[in-house]
């Protein structure tokens, strides 16, 4: 932790040891709704931050984790002592699991959604898990609900225990929690909030990092339902209505989304400051819309923004690991796409394009807009899927499954509009390249991830990459922050650092002066000499014919004419579709 977090996290401590010193159990009550709520919070708070969807089902998913406890501690009977606290930690756990498992598989359907339709969805939820609650009598005891399961925490002496070990649980997963973010997985969640596209044409699959990001998520609301169980000894469906969800998500909004004291600060103004003002209760909605409308209009982030010191910023924060092999298996020797066709509707974007790029080898494409440039690179990295045709790598046939499977047999591309993660420095950029190839191409990997750090010989590749990519001297300066040309040899830079068998280039010279193009040709020659094959899309008929072997041109997603430079430039028919006719292209 830094210094000013390590003091925050002291602070925190501090405060909620303060129900300890006071005589009776009111703040002992106050605060542990405040522990439960916080931890709900922080689950929502790591999916929403990365994935920019509301989630308002925690709640629900705090009632599928109590009412496991409640029923299972039910069947067990009566417990005292040692062994009953030793088996409800046990059921707590299970049930939490079990809540984390049941978002797990709703994520399935819902991930595919985005923006208001997921919301909907997770409040579907929220009401259904509600009416289950009520509607369900002989098992959840309807709206008289269960009680009287847990033997202990009745006493002023047990509760004041309890509420002890929740504390230190609490503090725990606060360290915990550091602890993951400071590792790969914590640069994974920073790169997929800023660009998900970019980390997914690195090869982490988007739909697995959410579903992580959703199983962690509500394997904490099923942590806090768990506990609230227990200190409850008591649930029923108004513990757990669709509305507290929704204040939930509200609380972590207004606190801060990107800050792990965030949510618990967002609780505390949401949950708690109302039980002080018991007299104007009949205004609580009122003031909750208020406060969301002043807050995020002052502070969009929160009251809490996002803090820039994690752990994984600072050069010390090396482990051992095993060195990582970062080339692919085997150097691509030939690129053949061989009848290549894409429709949209009755569009015709491809029809049967074909292409050979030899070892050594750079292939432009050129072509009008629209006569499907993009739409080729799109075929051949995976981002969309093909109608007919093949892509052979070594006489290999690739596999169809999408983008992390082409990146996966090393077909890696940049974007005609730059994609990096622009709040992330140079230096992180490259850090998500690398921990991308060690970790893209499995959920097991992603969960590897969360306790994986850099090593020295990581930091080595960087500075080497940054230096040959001349972008030493902003290797600590956000990827934002960067001109134009800075941004495109960023880009190139995060996608070579482990060595591509096959590179699509798509516009890369788009917005770049003169000594940008330069410096831009340099590098792609000096990609192409390590042994990659270059696949590039331009405009820029000087600089494809001053880089590139071979061109293809293409019309109307058509092949008409194929060969060296300047026998495609010369074409009549690439003549004809670039000026009509006119004049001659200048090569």
């Amino acid at each position: 932790m830094s210094f000013f977090q390590s003091y925050t996290f002291l602070i925190l401590a501090v405060f909620l040891c303060m129900p300890l010193l006071v005589s009776g159990t009111y703040y002992l009550y106050l605060f542990s709704l405040l522990i439960l709520y916080s931890i709900a919070a922080i689950g929502l708070s790591i999916f929403t931050s990365a994935t920019h969807k509301q989630l308002f089902s925690q709640a629900a998913f705090m009632g599928v984790s109590a009412y496991i406890v409640a029923l299972v501690l039910q069947a067990l009977g009566d417990w005292n002592g040692l062994p009953a606290i030793s088996l409800s930690i046990s059921v707590v756990i299970l049930a939490a699991l079990a809540s984390a498992i049941f978002g797990f598989l709703i994520s399935f359907p819902a991930v595919r959604l985005a923006g208001p339709s997921f919301a909907m969805v997770t409040l579907a939820i929220a009401w259904i898990s509600w009416s289950i609650a009520i509607q369900w009598q002989p098992v959840t005891g309807g709206e008289l609900g269960l009680r009287e399961f847990f033997p202990l925490a009745k006493s002023e002496v047990e509760q004041r225990l309890f509420y002890l070990g929740i504390l230190v649980a609490f503090l725990g997963l606060i360290l915990l929690y550091r602890r993951v973010f400071s590792s790969a997985f914590g640069l994974f969640h920073a790169a997929y909030r800023d660009d998900a596209i970019a980390l997914a044409a690195l090869g982490v699959r988007e739909s697995d990092f959410s579903r992580l990001l959703l199983f962690l998520a509500t394997a904490l609301a099923g942590l806090a339902g768990g506990l609230f169980a227990l200190q409850q000894d008591f649930v029923n469906p108004d513990s757990f209505e669709v509305f507290d969800g929704v204040l939930i998500a509200i609380a972590a909004l207004i606190g801060g989304l990107r800050n792990v004291a965030g949510p618990i600060l967002g609780v505390f103004i949401v949950f708690i400051l109302p039980e002080f003002f018991h007299n104007l209760a009949e205004y609580r909605l009122l003031f909750y819309g208020f406060l969301v409308l002043v807050i995020l209009n002052i502070a969009r982030d929160g009251i809490l923004p996002s803090t820039r010191d994690q752990a994984w910023r600072h050069k010390s924060n090396f482990n051992d690991s095993r060195n990582e092999k970062l080339t692919y298996i085997e150097q691509a020797s030939s690129l053949e796409i061989i009848g290549m066709s894409r429709n949209f509707g009755h569009v015709k974007a491809i029809t049967s394009v074909s292409a050979d790029i030899r070892e050594g080898e750079i292939h432009g494409i050129i072509g009008p807009n629209g006569s499907g440039k993009t739409t080729l690179l799109d075929l051949v990295s995976g981002f969309v899927e093909r109608d007919e045709g093949k892509i052979a790598i070594n006489a290999y046939n690739v596999s169809e499954q999408g983008i992390s499977d082409h990146v996966g047999v090393g077909i890696c591309r940049t974007f005609q509009k730059i994609r990096n993660f622009e709040g992330l420095t140079c230096r992180e950029n490259l850090l998500v390249a690398l921990f991308a190839h060690r970790f893209r191409l499995s959920l097991p990997g992603m969960c590897r991830s969360m306790f994986a750090r850099h090593s020295q010989e990581q930091e080595s590749l960087i500075a080497e990459h940054l230096h040959a990519f001349d972008l030493s001297d902003i290797a600590d300066v956000d990827a934002g922050n960067l001109s134009q040309g800075q941004k495109r040899m960023l880009e190139l830079a995060r996608v070579t650092i482990v060595p591509p068998r096959v590179l699509l280039l798509d516009e890369p010279t788009s917005g770049l002066d003169k000594q940008e193009i330069e410096t831009l040709k340099q590098a792609v020659q000096r990609c192409s000499q390590s042994g990659t094959l270059i696949l590039l899309v331009d405009h820029n008929l000087s600089f494809v014919s001053s880089v590139c072997a071979t061109v293809t041109a293409l019309s109307d997603g058509e092949v008409i004419a194929s060969g060296s430079p300047s026998v495609v430039l010369s074409s009549q028919q690439v003549v004809d579709v670039y000026y009509g006719g006119l004049e001659h292209v200048d090569a």
